[in-house]
């Protein structure tokens, strides 16, 4: 059947299939071609920074428990224990109430020849003593790190083990003098299990249902491939995966069709045609319209059409409504754009801008790049006493004042959170780092913003933990900003008002800084 012998209804009818049937193929096409991939793709980074969370808590509570043997293994009382094990010293400081409090499993101190002085298991939740015999054999290999380390400071190590069939960290490190600079009188361990409650706090911090596993129940290894699940593997002493952590993420990786979009699609089809139908008929029916105006001028010889009233002047004015509407939604776009980037009160980049910038700087043709991590000293005084519309403008003249900072590289400066502020440089000449901190500390000093209340100066000031990195570092992000944080919390134990500076080293488990 040849087209020019259809009726215009049935013109229509064709007309509707033909366009229902292309934006079927269209949708399926740019389904799998465009938007497909894109799900999958952005499904997927949001499963790695699931996963970085819950990296990040892990490494927390292992810092956290790395902290608490600092503390007790800088001490001159347990060097006088070591020396001569007195048991008020037992009594008084390694007591049930002292396990109870700190949630340990076991504590185990030894003479500089890794003789045992003490070893106590103790169960925090039965509040009762438990057994450490199966490890007495292997007091060397869990120590093995710790034989290794610098005898010049604590240098704390922190693993996994199975202990008595539950996971737990395992934390070791050198006895030293109070100063912390003679590290040879022996060693000390703790043993802190991973209980249920740990679990529930790294799921509530995470939002992520997290179980923990021993590495005996997958004797394969993990599953390498399943769907929307994670292993994290946690090495022991021994540097083998003895605990396994399993993540179920909430971001699923999407199906190229889901069975809601199958059941949807003939519906939707359906509608789709009835709409084509209509909009053909609507375009149709000028012109029969016309037709019937020229069979009327044919009959009657007194009205002509004019085709400009049928289709130009509307096709004309549609074009200039769709204009104007474009131009609206693109300076909509255009001022949202700006929202997401950017910091309401100092009008800076945000944290989503320079987690792209980041992004961008692997494609930078810079070889080296510097971080500064900047915070307002005594910030909350000046928010308590002069209000907190004061304490806004305070933080718009600090951070207009390090935006007008000139330089001749390329930078991003953006607020951090709070009273801290982030700036990233890039070069392809070595960064005078002392130079570039200096200038950003002195130009806020020389704003003289009155601070009555700061503990270090009668103006607000800031305080500046400065990295300096090369392109290759570029993938350790998380790990670049930890280091300039503990550089920033270097130049506040200082006394503030002045900067640290430290080059990145991707050291693990823990960073250490060459502070200059």
């Amino acid at each position: 059947m040849r087209l020019t012998h259809l009726t215009v209804k049935q013109l229509t009818i064709v007309a509707s299939v033909f366009m229902t049937m292309a934006f079927l193929l269209t949708y399926l096409a740019f389904r799998y071609f465009w938007t497909f991939d894109q799900a999958q793709e952005l499904a997927q980074k949001q499963q790695v920074e699931e996963v970085n969370r819950v990296r990040t808590m892990v490494y927390l509570q292992s810092n956290n428990l790395a902290r608490s043997l600092e503390d007790f293994s800088a001490w001159d009382e347990l060097v006088e224990y070591i020396e001569d094990p007195k048991e008020a010293f037992v009594l008084e400081n390694l007591n049930d109430h002292f396990f109870y409090v700190t949630q340990l499993n076991a504590v185990l101190i030894f003479d500089q020849n890794v003789s045992p002085v003490f070893v106590k298991g103790y169960d925090p939740n039965t509040q009762s003593n438990v057994s450490f015999e199966e490890y007495r054999y292997r007091y060397g290999s869990l120590l093995a790190d710790t034989l290794r380390s610098r005898t010049d400071q604590i240098t704390p190590v922190v693993k996994f083990m199975m202990v008595n069939d539950q996971p737990a960290f395992i934390a070791t490190a050198r006895i030293c003098s109070s100063s912390g600079s003679d590290c040879t009188h022996g060693y000390s361990l703790f043993v802190r299990p991973i209980t249920s409650q740990v679990m529930r706090s790294l799921k509530l911090a995470t939002g992520l249902s997290v179980t923990i596993h021993n590495s005996e129940d997958f004797p394969q290894g993990p599953p390498e491939s399943e769907p929307n699940i994670t292993y994290i593997k946690l090495l022991d002493y021994a540097n083998q995966p003895s605990v396994v952590l399993r993540i179920e993420h909430s971001i699923k990786l999407p199906h190229f069709i889901s069975w809601q979009e199958l059941a949807v699609l003939p519906l939707f089809s359906s509608i789709m045609f009835l709409f084509a139908l209509a909009i053909v008929h609507m375009i149709v029916r000028p012109l029969k319209q016309a037709s019937q105006m020229l069979n009327n001028f044919a009959n009657q010889k007194d009205y002509m059409p004019n085709e400009q009233d049928f289709i130009s002047f509307e096709m004309r004015d549609f074009a200039r409504r769709i204009t104007q509407i474009f131009k609206e939604l693109e300076a909509t776009k255009r001022t949202l754009q700006f929202h997401a980037d950017h910091d309401a009160l100092t009008e800076l980049a945000n944290r989503h801008r320079l987690h792209t910038y980041w992004q961008e700087l692997r494609a930078n043709k810079a070889q080296h790049h510097l971080v500064l991590l900047i915070d307002v000293d005594f910030f909350k005084p000046y928010n308590d006493h002069y209000g907190h519309v004061q304490g806004d403008e305070a933080l718009k003249a600090v951070a207009h004042c390090l935006r007008d900072v000139s330089n001749d590289m390329p930078k991003l400066l953006a607020r951090f959170g709070g009273e801290e502020f982030c700036v990233v440089l890039s070069s392809e000449q070595p960064i005078l780092v002392e130079a570039i901190a200096e200038t950003y500390r002195r130009a806020v000093e020389e704003l003289a913003i009155v601070h009555e209340f700061s503990d270090i100066h009668d103006v607000l000031t800031i305080s500046i933990g400065a990295v300096s990195i090369t392109s290759d570092d570029l993938e350790q992000q998380q790990a670049i900003f930890r280091c300039a944080d503990e550089a920033l919390y270097h130049a506040k134990s200082l006394g503030r008002n002045c900067w640290s500076y430290s080059r990145y080293k991707d050291v693990k488990p823990k960073l250490h800084l060459a502070v200059d």
